[in-house]
């Protein structure tokens, strides 16, 4: 995992390089399970008053990369959630 420097006004942005979830879907052909585990890390930023905003998780991409804003901030507004054809939220505009 990868942390990027906290700035108030930006959020925090961490990465994953690897996970053992999505390792395991990936070799036993199970990746079709994947959205539904991974898309649950939305609602749970929104619990917690925040924004989740995301390009990829390492079982559609390279890399799971986080930005979490405040529920609040512009930055949020700005990145709306999308779905893909596979079924993963991800953020436009990133």
């Amino acid at each position: 995992m990868c942390v990027e420097p906290f700035v108030k006004t930006e959020g925090i942005h961490y990465r994953f390089d690897r996970c053992p979830i999505a390792e395991f879907a990936k070799a036993h052909h199970l990746l079709h399970l994947m959205p539904a585990l991974c898309n649950g890390d939305y609602p749970a930023m929104e619990d917690l008053h925040a924004t989740l905003i995301r390009k990829n998780t390492c079982a559609n991409g390279d890399v799971c990369d986080y930005w979490i804003v405040g529920d609040k901030s512009e930055i949020a507004k700005t990145h709306p959630r999308k779905t893909d054809d596979a079924g993963y939220w991800y953020n436009k505009n990133l």
